[in-house]
C-alpha cells in the first residue's frame, strides 16, 4: 500500500482524470475498506477520483458495504468519477446483467442522485444482457 501511495504521490497531476477502483473481493486484495481507499486517492492529489463497482462491494459486505463507500467517497474531497454496473448474488463477483441478480439497485437512487460522471455496463449475455440491464436501470432509477 505505501509503494502503491508513494508512487501516485510521485506523479503528480494526470494529463486525463483517473479513477481508482474498489476491488476488495477477498482477503488478499490491497485496499480492505473505503477509508484505506479514500487515503491512497486523497494522497494522491489532484487529477484522482473514484470508480466504484456496486457488485463488487456487494460482493465484500453486501448493501452495508455499498453505503459505506457511497459515504466515504461522497465525504472525501476527490470526485467519484465513474459507475461499473453489473449483477451478482452477493457470493461472486458474476457479472450478471443488471437485475438477475439480487443487488438491490433501487436503494442507491437517492444517493447516486446528481452523479455527473460516466458509468460502464459490465455484464454477460451480449445484446440481451446489456438490453435487460438498461431496462432494469431505467425501472430502478428512473433514467
Amino acid at each position: 500500500k505505501e509503494r502503491l501511495a508513494r508512487a501516485l504521490e510521485r506523479l503528480g497531476p494526470p494529463p486525463v482524470p483517473v479513477a481508482v477502483e474498489n476491488l476488495a473481493l477477498d482477503r488478499h486484495d490491497l485496499l480492505q475498506e473505503p477509508a484505506e481507499l479514500v487515503r491512497l486517492v486523497e494522497g494522491a492529489g489532484e487529477g484522482f477520483g473514484y470508480t466504484l463497482d456496486l457488485p463488487h462491494a456487494y460482493v465484500q459486505g453486501g448493501e452495508a458495504q455499498i453505503r459505506a463507500y457511497l459515504e466515504a467517497m461522497q465525504a472525501s474531497r476527490a470526485p467519484l468519477l465513474h459507475l461499473h454496473l453489473h449483477d451478482n448474488l452477493g457470493d461472486r463477483d458474476a457479472h450478471l446483467p443488471v437485475g438477475a441478480g439480487s443487488l438491490p439497485y433501487p436503494a442507491f437512487k437517492e444517493a447516486l442522485a446528481g452523479f455527473a460522471g460516466t458509468a460502464a455496463l459490465e455484464v454477460t449475455g451480449g445484446v440481451e444482457g446489456v438490453k435487460n440491464s438498461l431496462r432494469a436501470l431505467h425501472a430502478a432509477w428512473d433514467i
